[in-house]
């Protein structure tokens, strides 16, 4: 570093007299006033600041001194250039309080304002806070709290509708169900989200307002609903709803309804017709007795037996046409189902003796009883045994079981013989359809009404040997093991 230009130097002995100078504007005669560390004084009218130090024999003092505007210059330069920045960035933090003022609380503040007046016209009532942030919060909090709770509400109402809802998005995509779709059709929620319309009725439907009376639609299996579609648009977003109701049971019912229409009307043409063949039928049943009373010649005989035997069979039809027609009679009773078993297969012991068919029971119940009517159930036992010793081959068996299912009594009949194809199966309840050749189509018809009167059913299907499984179900049971088809 270069000293400078105003820079003193004295010789001085110890008690301060200059001996020697290095400026000339100081003089010789003069005394300096040794101070330790570092002093400050005048010197022919100009401020100086010194220091000294004495030599290691204490004999000499050197003094050194200089002006203090030398001194304190650099200091005031960079006071100068600190006051510079220091005007440079408060300008520049104004500059950029405005434009966080602009940018941030100005749409902050605004957001404020409508947030507290949405809250003022909608909740009715005022926000008290000490300030702006707080008052902000608290409008947020009501927002929320009420957003939450219409959020609430309508999801009440879209799950606990009585009506299935599914929502399509515009590409007729399936985006969301209710939960009586799910509890209804018995399907999970993820097995209907993300399914095109298409997979479920089998085509698009348009974009617009539609009703359907009946609409097959898979969910999981197939239904038959009434559909109502409805386009919603929400936020410019365009949404297709569909509200479902299962008419299934209606169908079913309806048809019921008209099936025993016609079954009531068949019954009365039956009753009619069994009224007015039976007198003639009885007339020709005795007069072929009496000719076989007389014992005619050979040939005579053989056509009177012939005459007889198709009239009991007519007669036989007869009754059964009665027993459709006839109201149920009677009143129900405490029956044991055994007996009454054994008693239907002691009635027809003889023709399956005849036949050489055994008929084998096995029993389970311990003398249980069932509450029903005694008559209808011997009926609908001695058609179904009577079935299946006919069905059976000469030697032969038909084997009973019975046993209970929960608190239902269950009859299980099985035969060895050639069995009823699958397709058969459904139709061997009509009236007068029938597999045998000189059989009337009547036994199951009046089986199955019987025991739908006695609060029963009964199933029929293929055994594992090839032959004919009939169970009868009678009481409150669970699902048991069925027939096998």
């Amino acid at each position: 570093m270069r000293p400078s230009a105003d820079l003193g130097v004295f010789l001085t002995d110890p008690e301060g007299n200059v001996l020697a100078f290095s400026d000339m504007r100081f003089s010789s005669k003069r005394r300096i006033a040794l101070r330790e560390g570092i002093y400050r004084s005048e010197i022919m009218g100009l401020e100086v600041i010194g220091v000294f130090g004495r030599s290691e024999d204490g004999r000499w003092v050197v003094v050194v001194e200089e002006p203090v505007h030398t001194v304190l210059e650099p200091l005031q330069s960079f006071q100068k250039r600190a006051l510079a920045a220091g005007s440079a960035f408060v300008v520049s933090g104004g500059f950029f309080a405005i434009f966080v003022f602009l940018r941030i609380f100005r749409p902050l503040e605004a957001l404020k304002e409508r947030v507290v007046s949405w809250e003022r016209e909608n909740l009715k009532k005022p926000i008290r806070a000490d300030d702006e942030v707080s008052e902000l919060s608290q409008a947020f909090e009501s927002l929320v709290r009420r957003l939450e709770e219409e959020r609430k509400l309508y999801s009440s109402l879209f799950e606990n509708t009585l009506d299935g809802i599914i929502v399509f998005s515009a590409r007729r995509t399936v985006i969301d169900v209710n939960r009586t779709v799910l509890e209804r059709f018995r399907i999970k929620r993820e097995e209907l989200v993300g399914k095109p319309m298409k997979e479920l009725i089998g085509e698009d439907l348009p974009m617009s307002d539609l009703f359907f009376s009946e609409k097959r639609v898979i969910l999981g299996r197939e239904v038959i609903c009434e559909l109502r579609q409805s386009i919603l648009k929400i936020e410019g977003v365009s949404y297709i709803l569909w509200r479902l109701r299962d008419v299934s049971q209606e169908k079913e019912l309806e048809a019921l309804l008209k099936h025993t229409a016609k079954l009531s009307l068949a019954g009365e043409i039956a009753c009619s017709i069994a009224h007015q063949i039976n007198n003639p039928l009885a007339s020709i049943m005795g007069y072929a007795e009496s000719i076989l009373i007389d014992r005619p010649n050979g040939d005579v005989e053989k056509k009177a037996e012939v005459i007889l035997r198709q009239a009991r069979r007519c007669a036989d039809t007869v009754k059964k046409l009665l027993d459709i027609g006839k109201p149920f009679e009677g009143e129900p009773s405490h029956v044991k189902p055994e007996e009454t078993t054994i008693e239907a297969i002691n009635v027809l012991g003889p023709k399956a003796r005849k036949k050489g068919v055994s008929v084998e029971l096995r029993s389970t119940l311990n003398g249980a009883e069932v509450f029903t009517f005694p008559w209808q159930l011997e009926q609908v036992l001695l058609n179904i045994i009577d079935n299946a010793i006919d069905a059976s081959p000469e030697g032969g068996h038909v084997r009973i079981r019975l046993y209970q299912r929960g608190k239902a009594v269950v009859w299980r009949i099985e035969d060895d013989g050639p069995g009823i194809p699958e397709s058969e199966i459904e139709k061997v309840f009509k009236p007068f359809y029938t597999t045998k050749e000189h059989g009337t189509g009547l036994g199951l018809s009046l089986a199955r009404r019987f025991l739908k009167n006695m609060g029963g059913d009964i199933k029929i299907g293929r055994g594992e040997g090839g032959g004919t499984v009939v169970e009868i179900v009678l009481g409150e049971g669970e699902q048991g093991e069925g027939t096998r088809g």
